[in-house]
């Protein structure tokens, strides 16, 4: 059985989805954030796309954009993650800026830490790049973007409150909203009772356009979030909305990193905590709240 795994990938989408981290990571890994992969990009691929998940130095933000997966040759073998600083992505946003072709075949050898990335359909060829990967950290306190992200969007929704924003955090957003070709969004939440969070992205929504005929707004094809620096015991919720239930959420759940230090109980948590948010997911309303307001996805001005 052959160790290295081949998918195709939808070209446009996974240049989108790496430029959208690039803002996220530093010119350079420290060496204390690489045992915890922080500050690294991480891809793994969740359902129908490759998820292109971040966690930013000091862990000031998380984010994920998504790349659509075409086709999977992983001769029965589960796809390996690939871990990958900026100076990597960098030279995976190169080549593809340049590519013509619509797909591209990304070669993932795991035993020798290589990813292959290289045009298809192409007569003469096409471009390819190959190159060096970083592998997995396997520090039990290791920090998960999958499972941040998962938690923070079932935050309560904010029904009111002066949203505070850091200037580098909005900027870094704004970066990877445009880079995945979509548009700004930002909801305030409250997550357990004592945290406040700042959720990046939205979720699909019905609305009526300007005939007043019913349309789907699709959802973000970004997800992020910071923590939040408000009260949270001053803040009125909407007990009955979280700040994010889009699409983007079957695939986070699945994911989730494994726990490291974990024994058949800590499994059984973990299995619960995803079986809970299912469930929540399964209830939601689609449409969220205030859904014949045109504008933006939240209503009002875009």
């Amino acid at each position: 059985m052959s160790a290295v795994v081949r998918l195709t990938v939808r070209t446009a989408s996974l240049l989108g989805a790496l430029q959208g981290l690039v803002p996220h990571l530093p010119s350079q890994q420290r060496d204390e954030d690489r045992p915890v992969g922080v500050g690294a990009a991480r891809l793994t691929v969740a359902g129908d796309y490759l998820l292109c998940l971040a966690v930013a130095k000091d862990k000031a933000r998380y984010v994920c954009t998504r790349a659509l997966v075409v086709d999977v040759d992983d001769d029965g073998m589960p796809v390996p993650d690939v871990w990958a600083t900026r100076p990597v992505l960098a030279d995976l946003i190169g080549m593809l800026a340049h590519a013509t072709a619509e797909d591209v075949e990304i070669v993932i050898d795991e035993p020798n830490l290589a990813l292959t990335v290289r045009e298809v359909g192409v007569l003469w060829g096409g471009r390819q790049v190959t190159v060096r990967t970083d592998p997995p950290p396997l520090d039990p306190e290791r920090a998960d973007a999958a499972a941040m992200l998962v938690q923070a969007s079932q935050a309560r929704l904010a029904s009111r409150g002066h949203v505070a924003l850091w200037a580098k955090d909005a900027t870094a957003m704004g970066r990877t909203a445009a880079m995945v070709g979509d548009s700004l969004s930002c909801r305030l939440g409250v997550l357990g009772g004592d945290q406040t969070v700042l959720v990046w992205g939205y979720s699909a929504r019905r609305r009526l356009d300007a005939n007043d005929l019913e349309e789907v707004v699709p959802g973000s094809t970004y997800l992020g979030v910071t923590l939040g620096s408000q009260d949270p015991h001053t803040l009125p919720v909407l007990e009955d909305v979280s700040c994010y239930a889009g699409d983007l959420l079957d695939p986070l759940l699945d994911a989730v990193l494994p726990d490291l230090d974990a024994d058949d109980s800590g499994a059984d948590v973990e299995a619960e905590f995803v079986a809970e948010i299912s469930g929540y997911l399964a209830g939601q309303d689609p449409d969220g709240h205030d859904d014949t307001v045109g504008g933006s996805p939240w209503g009002g001005a875009a």
